[in-house]
């Protein structure tokens, strides 16, 4: 969000942890308050360091408590750990061995993976460190991670064979509860817990996303197509897409999409919730100061909106309290964070085949 005027200058995103600390080390400077949907990291608690950046997902700092409450619960006492090697996986292994000790929970071995390695050369040790451990009961494994870290972790596991099925895998949102994630891994996925901020599907964007035509939006989003080729892995039959651009090669090959039109093809995730959740706080700070600065039956921006400053709005933000489109409270505390909820989903056996195949969803 900027207006014309640069009143009111402000920001939804980014998503990624790394990016939104880059975006905001950028933006504090100028007083810009920033809302991400989804980056979760712990370094941005640091208000001193990020005074302007709220979030509408909460900090890993609640995630790794959450972890620590599922093993009380499980009974487990003795675990290994992996962490990414960035600020998103080092600070949230680390709170999790914090609020472990306090819980008498002790850590075997800790480990850290690179974001670009990959193969046995490189994975192939760290597996045998987390086996070794769970030779000596640590078969319970707590990891900060990226989707692409874990399937790295899982290509060598199932090399491994039978020996690395011992491992159950507690895993943050970074890990996604998709079969896209687990795909090929099923017996050595299986029983893994990803924990993920809680959020309710919201029916009118559903609705919206189900009618969008594959083509005709371009106009208004020129990357609405690959989205929807990646989405549906399937290719649009018309004239105007032209696979020999380097953007739609990749899409060539696959087969010819059975409709234009989204249908049920649209899988809501709680991404869809948080961004929604940041747009309407702006939309209510802004209500909130328009109510407070514009007199009685206001319409659009009057002079005294235009000359706030971004440190006037900043405080607006701060005060929103309301209700999300999922049901869900809107309340920012003193470290830009909402209130924390998760949910659990349990990648198990429903067809007793030995292979995990579906996703059970509980709430923590």
């Amino acid at each position: 969000m900027f207006s014309t005027n640069l009143c009111l200058e402000s920001m939804v995103g980014p998503s990624l942890s790394q990016s939104a600390v880059s975006a905001s080390e950028v933006l504090t400077p100028v007083q810009v308050p920033v809302i991400s949907p989804t980056a979760t990291s712990i370094e941005l608690d640091d208000k001193e360091k990020f005074p302007y950046f709220m979030r509408t997902a909460s900090s890993d700092k609640s995630q790794a408590q959450a972890m620590v409450e599922l093993l009380v619960v499980l009974g487990w006492t003795y675990v290994s750990t992996v962490a990414s090697a960035d600020s998103y996986g080092r600070m949230g292994i680390a709170e999790f061995t914090r609020a472990a000790k306090d819980a008498s929970i002790c850590v075997a071995v800790s480990v850290e993976v690179s974001n670009t390695a990959r193969g046995a050369a490189y994975f192939g040790p760290i597996l045998n460190q987390l086996l070794t451990k769970a030779e000596d009961g640590a078969v319970g494994v707590v990891a900060f991670l990226h989707d692409f870290n874990f399937q790295r972790i899982m290509e060598v596991a199932v090399a491994e064979g039978d020996r690395a099925k011992v491992l159950t895998w507690i895993v943050s949102e970074g890990v996604g509860p998709d079969q896209t994630v687990v795909q090929g891994y099923g017996s050595h996925a299986r029983g893994m817990v990803t924990v993920r901020p809680s959020f309710s599907v919201i029916q009118e964007f559903q609705q919206h996303m189900e009618t969008q035509h594959a083509v005709n939006r371009r106009g208004i989003n020129p990357w609405f197509p690959e989205y929807y080729m990646e989405l549906l892995q399937c290719r649009i039959n018309h004239r105007s897409i032209d696979y020999t651009a380097r953007k739609y090669v990749r899409f060539a090959a696959l087969p010819e999409c059975d409709s234009l039109i989204m249908s049920s093809g649209f899988n809501q995730t709680f991404v869809a919730s948080k961004t929604i959740d940041a747009v309407y706080a702006f939309a209510y700070a802004m209500r909130a100061a328009q109510a407070d600065l514009c007199g009685p039956n206001p319409s659009g921006l009057c002079d005294e909106m235009r000359r706030m400053t971004q440190e006037e709005f900043f405080r607006y933000l701060q005060d929103v309290y309301f209700t999300g489109l999922g049901g869900n409270t809107v309340r920012f505390d003193e470290t830009g964070n909402v209130e924390a909820a998760y949910d659990l989903f349990n990648y198990v056996d429903t067809d007793n085949d030995g292979e995990g195949d579906t996703f059970n969803r509980g709430r923590l």
